[in-house]
């Protein structure tokens, strides 16, 4: 079970860079603030985001990436959240469309963004 902003896991062994020392194994839990402040923790290379796990709404500077995470975290479906732009991504989390536009992005929604 997540904790609140332990919205990430680790998808292979991850060492910090400066001691060496094994600070993550694959599965782990990475709290959102190492995955936002730290450059060795990198989403979509040793973290992904985790469906369904409390994560506080980004910045609207925030990468694509980023983006694309707080909304699996809502629910969306990763590889169609992965495949809208930030700005969508942005509108459909802040209009709550993640089940019409995100969830199954199949037919897609090209109109209106």
């Amino acid at each position: 079970m997540q904790g609140r902003g332990e919205s990430f896991v680790a998808t292979q062994a991850i060492y910090e860079p400066t001691s060496g020392a094994l600070a993550y194994n694959p599965g782990d839990a990475v709290h959102e603030a190492v995955v936002a402040s730290c450059d060795w923790v990198v989403l979509g290379e040793n973290v992904e985001a985790v469906a369904g796990a409390a994560m506080s709404e980004p910045a609207h500077n925030a990468s694509h990436a980023v983006w694309a995470a707080y909304a699996v975290s809502l629910g969306a479906d990763a590889s169609a959240a992965d495949g809208l732009s930030r700005a969508q991504l942005i509108k459909a989390t802040e209009n709550a469309e993640l089940h019409g536009q995100l969830a199954g992005k199949a037919g897609g929604t090209g109109a209106g963004g």
